[in-house]
């Protein structure tokens, strides 16, 4: 028995998504030992860069993949990241210390299993997280009380709302309300106070999910966990009291936001910057972010889906006032509310493929340079542009083609691209990721002159890049602009030992002369 914990959907939901996007399986690689030589254009200032001896920025754990970076004027860094996902809720009533990931299931029919906590407001519902085994056939019978005095008084009195679940769903969440009327009344709430849950009457395998760990530090709740009636110390089952409605369904992804003051040696806590919107377009995933700031507002590009194999992406944006939200989402005609895409894919057998998204911005002369990916089969970048100075220029992107054709001349298993404007050669440059996940795993070069149409121009190879590494980005100012006599960074994740564990790597940049 195993539970589909987050670290397993969220890696799953990454080998679907953004970090998995089709590669073309014909041709070799253009840059491996036997390819043709690639013509470089010849430019004066600083040339190509390369990589300076880097660290670890995250140790998996899980992964922190395709990292946005902005150098700020004052030399500090921004950065966000695809991080693992979450349960849609209120995550501050969770009953259980998040930090310590479960790892008690027990099964009720060894004796009743039960919970008391504390709420200062009404809230909508109580949420337990129960395994059963693999099995679809089990039962078990649960009830909430509202507390009085201790356990054998509480469970002594009749119980506020009571529900037999059958064919219970394998670490499926049970969710018990003020009464029956309240599971389609979303407004009906459960008053403030001292309550307790009870499983009980269980079959063979249903059971619930614990930590031998504290009980949760935010909200208040002081829950206390019992088996057969005594109070188990150092151990909390996992149940979730919700403040507002909600599915409780898992998201897989979601944006992280971090600050660097000297140059990405330490970073400030990580701090969740944009989720899913639950009930939404968007509600499976916030992933891949590229973000800008201009006339006075950061912009977030990101990939979604509501395909749960996690194909047939679009891209989505929102903008806030600050790099850590809370961000306003477009929504096909505004900023805020239900999100809606802003590059919709229609591609050939679409529900089989990646689809749109991993986007990333420049911003030159008043003109908004919106890249993404584009995956029917074979991943490409396209681009769209819209004038910056338009507040609304989601709804007026106009579509330019093909940036970066990964497919000709066949280059091997390439992800997406991240671009930025060098002024000093009036040139785009971009870089992605070839034979990504693998042994010998390299960064391509890109270069354009009108931001419009790339050809490769160079490779980031040797001794100092990680093996297993994917999903890079490198950094600029906020507006996609990189200045190669200032500091600039690239960072990745990596690693070929487990599936969705990956370090993030950050490595400074050096630009020859």
């Amino acid at each position: 028995m195993k539970k589909t914990v987050l670290l397993a959907a969220s890696g799953l939901a990454a080998l679907l998504m953004c970090i998995s996007c089709k590669p073309s399986t014909s041709g070799k690689g253009t840059d491996g030992p036997d390819d043709k030589p690639v013509d470089k254009p010849e430019v004066s200032g600083y040339g190509d860069p390369k990589t300076l001896p880097g660290w670890d920025i995250y140790k998996a754990g899980t992964y922190r993949y395709g990292p946005c970076f902005i150098n700020n004027e004052d030399g500090s860094i921004d950065a966000w990241f695809a991080s693992p996902g979450g349960y849609h809720g209120d995550e501050d009533q969770m009953l259980y210390n998040l930090t310590t990931p479960h790892n008690s299931p027990y099964q009720v029919r060894n004796g009743d299993a039960a919970q008391y906590f504390k709420c200062d407001r009404e809230f909508h519902a109580v949420q337990i997280c129960c395994p059963t085994w693999g099995s679809s056939t089990e039962s078990m019978t649960f009830k909430l009380f509202r507390w009085d005095t201790d356990y054998a008084t509480t469970v002594a009195g009749e119980p506020v709302y009571q529900t037999r679940e059958v064919n219970m769903a394998d670490n499926g969440w049970v969710t018990l309300y003020l009464n029956e009327d309240a599971k389609l009344d979303h407004e009906t709430m459960i008053p403030a106070g001292e309550y307790l849950w009870v499983a009980t009457e269980a079959s063979s395998t249903a059971g619930i999910w614990a930590n031998n760990g504290t009980a949760a530090s935010t909200g208040g709740l002081s829950p206390k966990s019992f088996i057969k009636g005594i109070e188990k110390a150092n151990f909390q089952f996992e149940s979730r009291v919700l403040t507002t409605y909600t599915t409780g369904a898992l998201y897989w992804d979601k944006i992280t936001y971090q600050h660097s003051e000297d140059g990405g040696k330490t970073w400030t806590e990580e701090v969740t910057a944009l989720k899913p919107t639950e009930f939404s377009l968007d509600a499976l995933s916030c992933c891949d972010p590229g973000v800008a700031r201009w006339g006075g507002w950061y912009y977030i590009g990101y990939t979604s889906t509501e395909d749960g194999r996690g194909t047939d992406n679009n891209v989505f944006v929102a903008r806030s006032k600050n790099p850590a939200g809370p961000w306003e989402k477009w929504n096909g005609e505004g900023w805020g509310g239900m999100p809606k895409p802003v590059i919709q894919y229609h591609g050939v057998g679409n529900k089989d493929n990646f689809g749109a998204g991993e986007p990333c911005f420049v911003v030159l002369d008043g003109t908004v340079y919106f890249y993404y990916s584009w995956n029917n089969a074979d991943p490409e970048t396209r681009v769209s542009t819209a004038s910056a100075d338009d507040e609304f220029w989601p709804a007026h992107l106009e579509y330019k083609g093909v940036a970066i054709d990964k497919k000709n001349p066949g280059i091997q298993s390439a992800d997406h691209s991240d671009v930025k404007y060098r002024p000093d050669l009036k040139q785009f440059h971009a870089i992605n990721t070839a034979k990504r996940m693998t042994e010998s795993a390299y960064i391509q070069l890109w270069v354009s002159d009108d931001g419009l149409k790339f050809k490769l121009s160079g490779t980031l190879r040797g001794s100092g890049m990680q093996k297993g590494l994917h999903n890079c980005g490198w950094s600029g100012d906020a507006m996609g602009i990189q200045d190669p006599s200032k500091p600039q960074y690239i960072g990745y994740a990596y690693g070929l030992d487990s599936w969705g564990q990956w370090n993030t790597w950050f490595a400074p940049l050096s630009f020859s002369k």
